[in-house]
């Protein structure tokens, strides 16, 4: 983590880095209401709208 930004690396063995990062316990075991596809649509307009 750098601030408030998570900076990601490749790796040889992705399942090597489980457990690796901590998750806040207000954030564990939350049932989240946005399937990832909606997340991908908002981090990709983000992106977009960062570029202009």
């Amino acid at each position: 983590m750098e601030g408030n930004r998570a900076v990601l690396a490749r790796t040889p063995n992705f399942l090597t880095l489980a457990g690796t990062v901590r998750v806040p316990a207000a954030k564990r075991n939350v049932a989240w209401d946005v399937a990832w596809d909606e997340v991908i649509r908002r981090s990709r307009a983000a992106r977009a709208a960062d570029r202009r």
